[in-house]
């Protein structure tokens, strides 16, 4: 395994009864190589079932998890980066079938973990 050179763990959290899409505002000072979704949670505000619905974001310009009322869990899944994300990105509330809507009302909160490796240095011998 790669030796870690940075890490920076950001909270992403959003009232979804506000906006099904927002710009997050946050600051990571290197390129990361990965993203990786440390924790989901979600609750209602008003104590009515959802469906399951998903949260799309540009940092990979796909979907990155899903959630539902009372969710709390930890997914850990790691999506390769390999650029610049920029000082914001865009995410947006969609429903099971891939339409923006307000498939859900509460407070949203995504842990949200950026890492770059170390580069591996080849060396070159002389002859």
């Amino acid at each position: 395994m790669s030796e870690i050179e940075a890490r920076k763990t950001i909270i992403i959290s959003q009232d979804c009864k506000a906006s099904e899409q927002w710009d997050a505002k946050f600051f990571v000072p290197f390129k990361p190589d990965e993203m990786i979704i440390r924790s989901v949670v979600h609750r209602t505000f008003d104590n009515r079932e959802y469906e399951t619905f998903l949260v799309w974001s540009d940092l990979i310009g796909d979907v990155i998890c899903s959630a539902f009322d009372g969710c709390n869990y930890c997914p850990q899944t790691v999506f390769v980066l390999k650029k610049d994300i920029g000082s914001q990105s865009r995410f947006q509330i969609q429903n099971v079938d891939g339409s923006v809507g307000g498939a859900t009302d509460g407070k949203l909160a995504i842990t949200i973990e950026f890492i770059k490796y170390k580069s591996e240095k080849v060396e070159m011998k002389k002859s």
